[in-house]
Order: C-alpha cells, then sequence, then structure tokens
C-alpha cells in the first residue's frame, strides 16, 4: 500500500511538471521500529530512482532509537541517501538531566545528542535540535542550560539547525488536558485562547501563571530566536500575542 501510494503520488507530480516532492513524516519517533523503517525506505529508493522525482523526506527522532537504527540496520548512510531522508530532527527537551525525568527522557544525554549529530554529518544529513523548555520545573539554571547548548551546538557544527519552542503543560490529547480541567474550560469557552497553546506561542498567563518563571521561559525562548534567526541557524518564528 506504501508503494502504491507513493507511485501514484511522483506520477500526479510528474502530471503537473514538477520533478521534487518534499515529505514530513510526522511520527515522532521516525526509527523506533528500524526493521520496518528499513522497509519504507528501500521503497523509497526505488521509486526515487524508476520516478525520476527528487523525493525528499523529514522525520523525528529520539536520540537512542537513532543511534540503534544505525547500528541494526546495514548500510544506513547508503540507504538514507537512495531513500531522500535529508533531515532529522532531535527532540532534545532542554539539557539538564532533572528536567528530562520530569519528561520521562532519562535516556537524553548531551553525550547522546553529540553522537547523533556526529552521525548525521557522516551521512550527510541536516540535524535539526528541538530545544523545547518552559516546563513547571524549569528554573533559572535549566533554560540557562538550554541556551547554552543551543549556542555551544551552533558554534560546534555548521549545518546544525535550532528549533526553539515553548512547552505547553496541556493541549489537547496530553495528559495535562485530563489533569487541569479549569483551564481547559477557559479555552473551550474562547476558542481564540487555542492559539496560546501553540508550541511557537510564547508563554501567557493561560500556559505560564507564575509571573517569574512566565517572564524567564519567554526571555530564553526570545533570545535564542533573536540570536540565531539573523544568522540562518533558528527556523521557528514566535507568535506573538495579537
Amino acid at each position: 500500500n506504501f508503494e502504491a501510494d507513493l507511485q501514484y503520488l511522483v506520477a500526479l507530480a510528474k502530471s503537473h511538471g514538477l520533478s521534487k516532492l518534499e515529505f514530513y513524516a510526522t511520527s515522532l519517533d521516525f526509527f523506533q521500529n528500524p526493521n520496518l523503517v528499513r522497509e519504507q525506505l528501500e521503497i523509497l529508493a526505488k521509486v526515487r530512482k524508476e520516478s525520476g522525482v527528487d523525493v525528499r523526506v523529514r522525520c523525528l527522532s529520539c536520540f537512542t532509537s537513532f543511534i540503534d537504527a544505525e547500528k541494526i540496520i546495514p548500510n544506513l548512510k547508503d540507504l538514507l541517501y537512495r531513500a531522500g531522508l535529508s533531515c532529522i530532527g532531535f527532540g532534545s527537551d532542554g539539557a539538564d538531566k532533572k528536567i528530562w525525568k520530569t519528561q520521562r527522557k532519562q535516556h537524553n544525554t548531551v553525550r547522546r545528542l553529540i553522537r547523533c549529530v556526529v552521525l548525521c554529518q557522516r551521512m550527510k544529513i541536516r540535524a535539526e535540535i528541538l530545544m523545547v523548555f518552559g516546563f513547571p520545573e524549569d528554573t533559572r539554571q535549566t533554560l540557562t542550560k538550554a541556551i547554552a547548548l543551543s549556542l555551544r551546538a551552533i558554534k560546534k557544527w555548521d549545518d546544525v539547525i535550532i528549533r526553539p519552542y515553548l512547552a505547553k503543560p496541556f493541549i489537547p490529547g496530553n495528559e495535562g488536558w485530563l489533569i487541569d480541567q479549569v483551564a481547559v474550560e477557559r479555552v473551550l469557552e474562547d476558542p481564540q485562547l487555542f492559539c496560546k497553546l501553540d508550541f511557537c506561542a510564547i508563554g501567557s498567563r493561560l500556559t505560564h501563571p507564575r509571573f517569574f518563571h512566565r517572564w524567564m521561559c519567554n526571555a530564553a525562548y526570545l533570545f535564542i530566536c533573536a540570536v540565531l534567526t539573523p544568522i540562518g541557524r533558528c527556523t521557528t518564528s514566535p507568535l506573538l500575542p495579537q
């Protein structure tokens, strides 16, 4: 089914005179099932070669699953090249062990982040670091670590992109949506408030009720965007109050 769908899409593209198709794989962990991924990448490579359409794919991955996939999938570098996978976004979620623990990401370490970026460079794939912060547990120290890791990454690697986002405590579908019923009712009564739940939106009283905490998180978020966007190393556009 995947191959048939892909063949249909490239045929449709060619009928409209398009020679390139770009896809975004929405799975939060693209390499979680390496054997299945290998089959799909082989299909991508096959359709790319047969159709002549330059199919490009962006995806997301956890540190550990990408590192494991590189060990499990034979000749992964060649396979990713043939399949047109051009960019991998790695969810860093700050740079502090305590924050990683609260987000159930104890597997995250700076060493593993470095390993992932180095692998991407060897495979000629662009690495993006999704630097999510602004969690209720964040402090001045943890936010400083997130900023420092972002600056360190762009200084160390010329092709790494930082994508900062501000965490939201509740969004439709997560645990916070089930827990904070008062805040949820406010949003449902005034649907315009949904824009404040966007990960690109700066913190508001709705999402970050503590004044100093909100100020710190917004300052860190806007600082990274202001410093890195002008030099082309940040792709996030902050959503400011309307």
